[in-house]
Parts: C-alpha cells; structure tokens; sequence
C-alpha cells in the first residue's frame, strides 16, 4: 500500500499540529498505524514530511531546544489551515458524547471549546448527532476496557443512525457454536466491555458483546425504531449492562465507617440516599442487573460494611457469592 495518499498527509498534518511538544518518527508510526492502520517506515516519513512542505505547501519544524539523534528529533507543525482542522460528525459525537459522561472539570472545560470552536451543523446534521449521541451510554467508572475494530464501530453507528438492520456472527462466552443473527440496532452501552443493544423478531432489547461479534455488515433492511422505547431510561433501569432479571426495589445499608465515602457516590441514577442517627447511610434504588450490584457490594471498599435490607432476594444471591468467594480462598489455601 502506498503511504503517499493525500488522506495519509492530511492524517499526519493533523497529528503533528495536534501536539505542541512535536513527535518523534516513532510516535508518527504509532499515531498513524492507530489511525490509519499503516506503520511507514523512517524513509517514507521523511518522504512524507517532504511532500506536506512541498506539495502542500505547509511549514513544519524541529522542537526548540531539541538536540536529539535524527531519528529523536520531534517535528511540529505551528500553523494549520482551518479547514483540515474542522471535525467530522463522527469525531464531533465522539466527543460530545465523552463531554456528557465527564464530570465538571478543566478536561469538560477544554473539550467544550474544542466543539465550541467548530463551524455550526446544518439542521439535518445536528439532529443525526443528536440522536447517536443519545443511543451511546457509559455504564460504570474508570476500569479495564476492551478496544474494538474502528471499522465494526463504525458500521454499527451508521447502522443505529440510518435504522438498518445489521447482520454478524456471534458466538458468546462458552459458547461451542457460532452463531448467525440479523438484528434492529437501538444503542450502544459501554462498560468494561462494550455491549450492542438490539431487538429480533418480538424479543425486549438483547445485549451483544462487541468483542465477540464478526463479519458486522449494514444490510439494505429498514425498520421502524420501537415506539415509546427511550434508550437512556432502559439503561437506567439497569446496575449495569445486563436486563434479563426483574426490575427490584432494593435498600442497603452502609456502615458510619463508610458513610462519609458513600455518601459522594452515586451508584445508580434512581438512588435515594438517607443518613440515619447512627451515622450509617440507607440506599434506596429500583433497578434490574442483580448480579453486577453484587460485585459491586463486594469490593473491598464495601465488603464488612454493608448490609443489604432488601429484597430477601437479594440477600440471598448475595450469600450465595460470599461462600462461593469463601470457597474459593480455602481452595487457594488448600493449594499453597
């Protein structure tokens, strides 16, 4: 493959002027194999920085006060034309998307202005943004996350925008057997894995597991987005990712050790939080995803200082998870 594409230059004007402190031919490699999917060699960078002075006319520079070996030198570029600097609906989602899962900050502050500073969207632009930014949702904190095919991820998005449906094989964790499934797309769920949500036939929304889906095609079938269905309030009714158990209302209790921690999280968005006299914390919620709330509840932040109230239920499983946990250390132990 050539690396001399106009769309390669272009990449690499932009990844340059995107960083102050310049790049060495390394870096260039690893951004461009990133976004491009190609690793050039030394030789063809410095081919291609030639061709962005000459052909495009743009000026490029060697970081000040760098006094490197010519394969560390970092290059910059000062001064970029508006035009290759405009973001493209899917980058201008992606980020707005981002903005809306941040919490108030200087990276909310400096991504605000990145998108306040672009041309205005057409009407038509900005409701298609509108509604892919509203079927895309973060389900959980900071953790492990798994990386997706760019190429899938955006199949899919199009898919949701343009309501076709979409073909794939799958094959699920255990599983023996590959599957086939042509499915209505409705929204994307990200987690510590990201999970696509979608309907067959006359089933409730199904999640997939992004990882474990292959050969994702668009196909030419339109359909009809279910009628009174809001993506956001089905998230919502889940602790997590997972809505194939009923929809409970449940109450824990936090001990006074914890309370103070607690007290600044918020574990699902139909919590109700109250402090009792005696220091601890009661959590009220009404949501689906019993499993993961008990992973949750077992973490070492929590574990010793919760009680769950209700449902019996709940108490239950919960049980169940601890002698499994107890089980499992006495097998560690056992094999020491």
């Amino acid at each position: 493959m050539s690396y001399m594409s106009l769309r390669h230059l272009i990449s690499l004007v932009v990844i340059l002027k995107g960083r102050s402190t310049g790049l060495t031919y390394k870096e260039m490699q690893e951004e461009l194999n990133w976004k491009e999917g190609i690793k050039p060699t030394v030789r063809t960078l410095q081919r291609m920085l030639e061709k962005i002075r000459d052909d495009l006319g743009l000026d490029w520079d060697h970081v000040e006060g760098g006094n490197y070996h010519h394969k560390e030198r970092k290059y910059v570029i000062r001064e970029l034309p508006q035009y290759m600097a405009v973001l493209d609906p899917r980058e201008r989602v992606a980020i707005e998307t981002h903005i809306k899962e941040l919490e108030r900050g200087i990276l909310r502050e400096a991504l605000t202005k990145v998108v306040a500073g672009q041309e205005p969207l057409s009407t038509s632009l900005t409701m298609n943004l509108e509604q892919l930014i509203e079927q895309t949702s973060h389900a959980g904190k900071a953790q492990p996350r798994t990386q997706y095919d760019r190429n899938q991820m955006r199949d899919i998005e199009t898919a949701i925008q343009a309501s076709c449906e979409l073909s794939f094989k799958y094959r699920s964790q255990g599983a023996k057997k590959t599957l086939q499934r042509q499915v209505r797309p409705i929204g994307v769920v990200y987690n510590r894995f990201a999970y696509l949500i979608a309907a067959t036939g006359n089933k409730e929304a199904v999640s997939y597991r992004m990882d474990m889906l292959q050969d994702v095609k668009v196909t030419d079938i339109g359909f009809m987005p279910p009628e009174g269905f809001n993506f956001k309030n089905w998230v919502n009714e889940s602790f997590g990712v997972y809505h194939g158990d009923e929809l409970l209302d449940i109450q824990i209790r936090f001990a006074p050790d914890v309370a103070e921690r607690v007290s600044k999280i918020i574990f699902h968005p139909t919590q109700e939080q109250q402090r009792q006299r005696d220091g601890s914390v009661i959590i009220k919620m009404r949501c689906r995803g019993h499993r993961e709330l008990i992973w949750e509840l077992m973490h070492p932040d929590w574990i010793g200082y919760v009680k769950i109230e209700s449902p019996d239920r709940l108490k239950e499983e919960y049980a169940e998870q601890l002698e499994k946990a107890e089980s499992a250390i006495r097998g560690i132990i056992q094999l020491a």
